[in-house]
């Protein structure tokens, strides 16, 4: 059977109760009427009010749990619809004890009611809005389950209370009852005693069913707790493992398959994980950038676990070799192109070529159009954005570039040089002659940046728009005489700020540096 389904079952059952209970009362009050006795009519309508408030009240403590349950499964409509009938049992219980009150015959009845609706109107009514309230608002975040369990155990204290109230004011009419000056004390007896016995059949029954279906609900949601309390820790293995027919069918299928699925993410980012420690290990070692720059600084900031974006550096006895690289995509696709296009520039830069920055990008470009297949109609699209810097002993800087921008300052202004518009690795370079190459004559002053499209390309601000080139070009010029890795610090910084909460858009790296003049 369905939770919904033992919800109303329970509902249904407890209401018949209710419902015999009151024809019981009817035809009691009807012998009492008829024998005139309406100090004993009193305090069974006293006993019979009571009896139904203390239902009501039952009824109110099982439309709390049932949001909360509700809560739990994020079923808002259902928990909304139970805060419905959570009020109407209010309003029933506040006119029965009101009810109460009117036809109580002595001042210990009055006393008896007056505490008990001030133990519930100030202690457990606000306590009760208060779950119901953080229960609703907690789907689908859950974060206030600590809280509001903490709550329903406080407030099961208070529920006990009332319990204890109410039947003592119940026992209470009966004892006047029985003390009253009557004929048909018989009669009386026998009335008062079917109604109390009922009622306590009614409250036990209602007790029994509530603890059946609050059994029968608990003992998935516990098991399924543990599981995904055991998977959160680190096991992978844990699985649920009980037979169930109703909707927790459904949710034990579901947190099975999510151990499965984490174990086999956990695989898969174990193993990006690892690749990210090698292709680390190709970046050039700080070493080599010492060697080759009076200052320098790199920023490298993969969008994920691995990165699209690579540089590396060959030195030779005139002068070094850089080549910045922006490969296809992001992640592990793009990262394996690095790779591919590393191992070339180590291979493809040799004694012969190591000055011109056209030929080692051309070199590339054949190796990456043979290896990925395009000579051969390969469907694959691949290729990056390339910039190779020859930086000569004497401070002279030669540079090619496909679609990657070089700043270049002196500290009166700054210079881009725009890179061409060819793409290497997809088979559209016919020779070494389509690239472009531009001479820097030696300046002490010159300091070089040069940026893949991510920190370029970043969406940001008030208007969603990419960061663009013109903060980068201010702050490296107001920055000019600062150290390499304090002018980074400030395009960072710029950077981050400009992208708030936005997601990082791709990989990003900016190598910068001042040549060393020997």
């Amino acid at each position: 059977m369905s939770i919904s389904g033992k919800l109303r079952l329970g509902f249904i059952i407890v209401t018949l109760f209710t419902a015999i209970v009151g024809v019981v009362g009817v035809v009691g009050m009807q012998n009492l009427r008829i024998s005139g006795l309406n100090m004993y009519q009193q305090q069974v309508v006293g006993v019979e009010k009571a009896g139904k408030a203390l239902f009501v009240f039952d009824s109110i403590r099982l439309n709390c749990r049932t949001i909360v349950i509700h809560s739990f499964y994020d079923d808002k409509r259902e928990a909304l619809d139970a805060e419905q009938d959570f009020k109407s049992n209010v309003n029933e219980f506040r006119d029965l004890m009101q009810l109460c009150y009117e036809i109580s015959t002595t001042d210990e009845l009055r006393n008896f009611n007056n505490i008990i609706m001030e133990l519930f109107e100030n202690s457990y009514l606000p306590m009760a809005e208060q779950i119901i309230d953080r229960s609703i608002n907690d789907i689908p975040d859950h974060n206030n389950r600590l809280y509001i369990n903490v709550i329903l155990a406080h407030i099961n204290e208070i529920s006990d209370w009332i319990i204890d109230m109410i039947t003592g004011m119940m026992e209470l009419n009966v004892a006047i009852a029985e003390n009253t000056s009557i004929e048909n004390e018989a009669i009386t007896l026998v009335y008062i005693t079917v109604q109390s016995v009922l009622l306590a059949f009614a409250i036990i029954f209602a007790m029994i069913v509530a603890f059946y279906i609050i059994k029968s609900i608990m003992k998935p949601i516990n098991e399924s707790a543990d599981a995904l309390g055991r998977i959160s820790s680190g096991d992978f293995e844990a699985r649920m493992e009980g037979q169930y027919n109703n909707e927790f069918s459904k949710i034990k299928d579901a947190v099975n398959s999510l151990a499965v699925d984490i174990k086999a993410r956990e695989l898969m980012i174990s193993g990006i994980t690892y690749a990210s420690m090698i292709q680390r290990s190709l970046l050039p070692p700080n070493s080599y950038f010492d060697k080759a720059f009076s200052d320098y600084s790199v920023t490298w900031e993969p969008k994920d676990i691995v990165s699209g974006d690579i540089y590396g550096i060959r030195i030779f006895s005139n002068g070094i070799v850089l080549c910045v690289c922006d490969c296809t995509g992001h992640g592990t696709h793009g990262a394996l192109l690095t790779m591919l296009v590393m191992s070339t520039f180590r291979t493809a830069v040799n004694e012969d070529n190591y000055n011109d920055t056209a030929a080692v990008i051309w070199e590339i470009d054949k190796s990456l159009v043979t290896t990925l297949g395009v000579d051969r109609g390969s469907e694959i699209k691949d290729g990056c954005d390339i910039a190779v810097a020859f930086i000569a002993n004497d401070g002279a800087v030669t540079i090619s570039s496909g679609n990657i921008n070089v700043f270049i300052c002196n500290g009166e202004n700054v210079k881009r040089l725009r890179g061409q518009r060819i793409w290497v690795g997809g088979g559209t370079i016919e020779s070494k002659n389509d690239i472009d190459v531009i001479d820097i004559p030696a300046d002490p002053r010159n300091k070089f940046y040069i940026a893949s499209d991510g920190l370029y390309e970043q969406i940001g601000g008030e208007d969603k728009i990419p960061f663009g080139y013109e903060t980068v070009e201010k702050i490296i010029l107001e920055y000019h005489n600062e150290k390499q890795n304090v002018i980074s610090g400030k395009i960072w910084q710029a950077f981050e700020s400009y992208k708030g909460e936005n997601p990082q858009r791709d990989d990003l790296e900016l190598v910068s540096f001042q040549p060393k003049i020997k």
